[in-house]
């Protein structure tokens, strides 16, 4: 293969296949959710563990939302429009899910166990991570949103913080140093939160576990993978290179991708001579980098991967639906179709996913797409008019790198 098309110089073709590449992590992502979540129904189901591959969803986010934001750091322009950026990240995330919030609070009251009257704002602004036991109460899925969401909101207010701060030009590298700074940090984060209890602990250390900073580590392979494939980047040696010469054999990354999986898939137990707290976020780790392999490998697909993994990059289209519905639908299941967890898991598979690929289809159609083509409206009105953007950072006129709304990460 020859040496790797980079952001800056595909073409139009490039990108849209490129989008559609990324629509099979996501849909993978989901499917994989979807599949361990029928556990809750059958403890028997040989999916468990499968949610595992959530991780999938982060690295998207990082490449997806924080790749504008980091390349004109990296480039020395202008920040995206942060006006923009909120309202486009406002359509993708809340209509589709205050939807399901509110067909919850109809068709399953029970699941709304708020303890409290401010447990409704909280969860509706996807704010219920920062209170302990709260992440998952309403929504089992929530949990991930409301990281998302609060990375959606540093990315932003930690670009501008860097571009005050830097008294020169903030090259690739030094994004790239400060990327890895905050792993760091997310290791130390987790080895604390670990060494104090394990993930599910009630209380403030739960809350530890299901936190920005807890997954943190997920969201820098995708940042790192946004600054190598910025246009400075690939004029430079050393380590960039490297990811050059890495992604230019597609094999080679799915072999290390599949190595580095292998402590996060189900029914695997490696017994390693490490004390649990250590091996515990060694595991989530290897997820990390391994999700980070993913999205590297699928930026750059060979043409039959992308021809074989056409069915799940249409998947990924409606994975957002399918992520919020699904748990909803095992939800109804279990309480109202107990015919059918008797069936176990070789009927409530197919009955779980075909049912929640026709509310993610619909979901898309009448409520992501039309938000997001209003968001999109909106976002081309503002861009027309630049003497209203904020204009931050080292160049004079401000520069609207950020992409067309895209369905990153659990979005």
């Amino acid at each position: 293969m020859a040496e790797v098309s980079t952001g800056a110089t595909v073409g139009a073709a490039d990108r849209h296949a490129r989008k559609a590449s990324l629509d099979v992590v996501r849909g993978l992502a989901a499917l994989c959710v979807l599949l361990g979540h029928v556990h809750i129904l059958d403890a028997h189901s040989p999916t468990a563990g499968l949610g595992n591959f959530v991780l999938l969803f982060f690295p998207l986010s990082g490449f997806l939302v924080a790749g504008p934001f980091l390349r004109s750091l990296a480039a020395g322009r202008a920040l995206p429009s942060v006006r923009g950026y909120a309202l486009r990240r406002f359509a993708r995330i809340l209509p589709a899910y205050w939807l399901v919030l509110l067909a919850v609070a109809v068709v399953l009251p029970t699941m709304w166990r708020p303890e409290a009257w401010w447990g409704w704002p909280l969860h509706f602004s996807l704010m219920q991570s920062l209170v302990p036991d709260e992440g998952n109460r309403v929504l089992l899925v929530a949990w991930s949103l409301s990281i998302e969401a609060l990375f959606y909101i540093c990315v932003p207010v930690l670009a501008v913080l860097a571009v005050r701060r830097a008294r020169d030009r903030l090259s690739p590298g030094r994004v790239a140093a400060a990327i890895l700074t905050f792993w760091l940090l997310s290791a130390v984060w987790n080895a604390v939160a670990f060494a104090l209890g394990p993930v599910h602990s009630p209380g403030v250390i739960g809350a530890m576990h299901f936190s920005l900073l807890a997954y943190l580590c997920a969201f820098c392979p995708g940042m790192l993978i946004a600054v190598a494939e910025s246009r400075g980047a690939t004029a430079l040696g050393g380590p960039w290179a490297w990811y050059r010469r890495l992604v230019a054999h597609p094999g080679l990354v799915a072999l290390c991708m599949a190595v580095v999986w292998i402590p996060g898939l189900p029914n695997v137990n490696l017994n390693l001579p490490v004390p649990p707290a250590v091996a515990a976020n060694l595991y989530l780790e290897c997820g990390s980098i391994g999700s980070g392999l993913a999205l590297a490998l699928m930026l750059h697909p060979p043409a039959w991967l992308g021809r074989a993994t056409r069915p799940l990059a249409a998947f990924g289209v409606i994975s957002y639906g399918v992520y919020l519905w699904h748990i909803v639908l095992i939800e109804l299941i279990a309480k109202h179709a107990h015919f059918l967890v008797r069936a176990g898991w070789p009927v409530l598979v197919p009955v779980v996913l075909i049912a929640s690929v026709a509310l993610g289809t619909a979901s898309w159609v009448f409520v992501e797409k039309p938000a997001i083509a209003w968001a999109n409206r909106r976002f081309a009105r503002t861009a027309a008019a630049p003497a209203q953007q904020e204009v931050v950072g080292h160049a004079a006129a401000a520069h609207l790198g950020e992409p067309a709304v895209e369905t990153a990460g659990t979005a």
